[in-house]
């Protein structure tokens, strides 16, 4: 009877061996790159959040509104970002090392953008 080896789901190998003379594998394809720009992203946008009352129904009525608004929305963008470098490195490292999906991740940039989306249509200051 013959032996059937087990299925891998994650390749040992991975990054393979580059062609560059420090034989060293490209940077972006490194874990540690797509995990620092998620932690980095995640940092931002507790920041972004606790920004979130300066948009908020009392920011609005301060007579310094637009640069509350200014200050969020540049907080909001590096937030943004960032969660979409990290989903973009994350989701490559998927395709290319059979790594888990993202979604944590992807989830991130999405609630980046959809704030993002409310700051423009000023549906967070209403």
């Amino acid at each position: 009877m013959a032996s059937v080896e087990p299925a891998q789901t994650k390749r040992a190998d991975y990054p393979p061996p580059s062609s560059s003379p420090t034989g060293r594998a490209p940077p972006l394809v490194k874990p540690i790159v797509g995990d620092t720009l998620a932690v980095m992203a995640g940092i931002a946008l507790l920041l972004v959040g606790m920004m979130l009352p300066l948009v908020g129904r009392a920011g609005v009525a301060a007579p310094h509104a637009m640069e509350n608004r200014r200050a969020f929305g540049a907080a909001l963008l590096c937030a943004l970002g960032l969660s979409l470098a990290a989903a973009g490195v994350k989701w490559r490292r998927h395709r290319r090392a059979g790594d888990p999906p993202p979604w944590a991740t992807t989830a991130l940039a999405l609630l980046c953008f959809f704030l993002w989306l409310a700051l423009i249509s000023g549906a967070l200051g209403r």
